[in-house]
């Protein structure tokens, strides 16, 4: 994963690779395994703002209900991601995220 600023919101792209990792503890999960996923938060509390999915040149952006339990479950994944490698330490404590332990 990848996480960057983005004004006052903060951007996840899972990779093709990283969706299809989380596929295999979630085989029927509807997500597709050849598509990137871009998840956007708010970096002042982590709620989620925007969802893009891209595959094979096409670009779209997507509403959370769409991808079922799945994809809120990745998009979860992502912001906790997101929040610890940039540091926000705001949404950190907002969503009770901990650090792993070494």
């Amino acid at each position: 994963m990848q996480a960057e600023m983005k004004g006052g919101n903060y951007r996840v792209v899972v990779d093709e690779s990283e969706v299809a990792e989380f596929m295999k503890s979630w085989p029927a999960s509807g997500l597709d395994r050849e598509t990137e996923y871009t998840f956007e938060f708010s970096a002042m509390n982590g709620d989620l703002v925007d969802i893009e999915a891209r595959s094979e040149n096409e670009l779209r952006s997507l509403h959370e209900d769409e991808g079922g339990e799945a994809l809120r479950v990745l998009s979860e994944d992502a912001g906790k991601f997101g929040a610890l490698e940039l540091g926000l330490d705001d949404v950190i404590a907002i969503r009770n995220y901990a650090s792993p332990q070494p």
